[in-house]
């Protein structure tokens, strides 16, 4: 699942999120840079990365921001991220995924971001693997 508090705490979501206070927006721009070149064949890179951009695509910013204009902005900035989010389930080619495992896990990913078109895909490949 790619929800899971354990691999990336709370303060690091809190940390990455854009708020208007703060002077993280050439951090933000950095994580997405590093996000796009890391390994994407290495599950535990990319269970990293998918894991922080799914948590600051649901993050609640106006349950902690003190700004208005925060509050304001932060459904533009959960979009923002959930694009991010589909660009990076999208990074590792159906072609790539040579196992079942890693294959049901790609299934997961991209059911979360409604990209049912790469799921039945990679069904395909699981099936074209078990057969």
């Amino acid at each position: 699942m790619l929800d899971d508090q354990e691999i990336v705490e709370e303060e690091a979501v809190y940390g990455h999120w854009p708020f208007s206070c703060g002077d993280n927006e050439q951090d933000i721009d950095e994580l997405r840079q590093t996000a796009l070149t890391v390994d994407h064949l290495d599950p535990s890179v990319r269970f990293v990365y998918l894991n922080l951009f799914y948590r600051l695509a649901h993050y609640p910013a106006e349950q902690v921001a003190s700004v208005v204009k925060d509050v304001d902005d932060a459904p533009g900035q959960r979009k923002q991220f959930e694009h991010d989010l589909e660009v990076l389930v999208g990074l590792l080619d159906v072609e790539q995924c040579r196992d079942a495992r890693q294959i049901r896990w790609e299934i997961v990913n991209a059911c979360a971001v409604n990209h049912y078109g790469r799921a039945l895909r990679l069904v395909g490949q699981l099936d074209g693997l078990l057969a």
